[in-house]
């Protein structure tokens, strides 16, 4: 990876150079009759903590969520920033269970790590309690000669606005 396709923020590949790597690792799979899954992560209530706590602290939330996705990963599975404050993790060769055993664990220890400390008091006045932060993750697994690249990347996002839909704070297949 050149400094060119890495997110200066969060240090995880841009949204480009993320997609094309699927588009490979997509390739790869079906050249070698492999399975291949995505984990679509978006930060629950991100939005409204960036508006009340501004966009320093929100940059800090970004910077915690890739090091806590990097940390569960092991070298052949890619995380990228696809958008703001969402990431695609690509898990080649991985079962059904165990990816959804990895999207509980990162569901689990964002819940418990990824909201910071926040004001108590929001100018002159008590804010209205810390905004907590979870994330919902969309699961699309496959093998590959069953859809492309993107209808996979596709699937994965509608799963988890699923998620979100259910309660934020989970996972969906």
């Amino acid at each position: 990876m050149t400094e060119t396709e890495i997110d200066s923020l969060t240090q995880v590949l841009l949204p480009n150079p993320g997609r094309e790597l699927l588009r490979h690792m997509h390739h790869a799979a079906q050249v070698s009759d492999s399975t291949l899954a995505i984990l679509y992560i978006d930060i629950d209530n991100f939005k409204r903590f960036n508006g009340h706590n501004g966009h320093l602290l929100g940059d800090e939330v970004l910077k915690e969520l890739a090091t806590l996705l990097k940390s569960q990963l092991d070298p052949k599975q890619i995380v990228f920033r696809i958008a703001g404050d969402e990431f695609v993790v690509i898990l080649p060769e991985i079962t059904t269970e165990d990816a959804k055993y990895l999207a509980q664990t990162i569901c689990d220890i964002a819940r418990r790590k990824l909201t910071p400390p926040q004001p108590t008091h929001c100018g002159d006045k008590p804010c209205q309690g810390p905004i907590k932060l979870t994330v919902s993750i969309g699961i699309a697994t496959m093998r590959p000669d069953e859809r492309s690249h993107l209808q996979l990347l596709q699937e994965a996002e509608d799963k988890m606005y699923e998620a979100k839909e259910a309660g934020r704070g989970r996972y969906v297949i």
